[in-house]
């Protein structure tokens, strides 16, 4: 009788270890899927306030006839908003460092990061030439200088790259953390 009842305790033993390996990497692909959904939400509102903030101040000094310039709470308001995307968009791009062996996502982050921050800077009147060599080429905006300068092709390269990070996050491979 011990026959039996042995293969029936082994046989069970083996079948509990492999549901528990199938429930925990159900679990494990839940937890990353729910990882990456979170952090492109919160790369996409982080670079979208910024974005829309600089939007704003450029058609407050559209709409100001004769030239002139926004009031102190218009700029004070801006840089404010500035300030605060930049501590989120730093910590955003550690966050990428830590999770991903993929670059890409890292590398299109820092490129919407240095696009807005030029554009904040050219609102100011602070963007000169050095500025913009410091924040152009491929490991920065991926733009040159003179497209730098030009604020059509500075909004297209934002754009361009914040439809290609969600799909660069959910293909980018993971670090193991377990």
């Amino acid at each position: 009788m011990s026959g039996p009842v042995s293969t029936a305790l082994v046989g069970t033993l083996i079948i509990g270890l492999f549901v528990s390996k199938i429930t925990e990497a159900a679990q494990a692909r839940r937890e990353d899927s729910t990882l990456r959904t979170a952090l492109i939400k919160e790369l996409a509102e982080v670079g979208a306030s910024l974005y829309l903030a600089t939007q704003h101040y450029q058609r407050l000094l559209d709409s100001i006839t004769p030239p002139a310039t926004p009031t102190d709470h218009d700029r004070d308001s801006l840089d404010h908003e500035y300030l605060r995307a930049r501590t989120q968009i730093d910590a955003l791009e550690a966050r990428l460092v830590a999770y991903f062996i993929d670059e890409r996502p890292l590398r299109t982050w820092h490129s919407i990061s240095d696009i807005l921050s030029v554009r904040y800077f050219q609102l100011i009147g602070k963007a000169d030439d050095t500025y913009l060599a410091a924040n152009s080429g491929p490991l920065h905006s991926g733009l040159t200088v003179d497209q730098l300068k030009d604020f059509k092709t500075v909004q297209d390269a934002y754009k361009d790259c914040s439809r290609r990070l969600p799909k660069e996050i959910l293909e980018a491979s993971r670090r193991v953390t377990r």
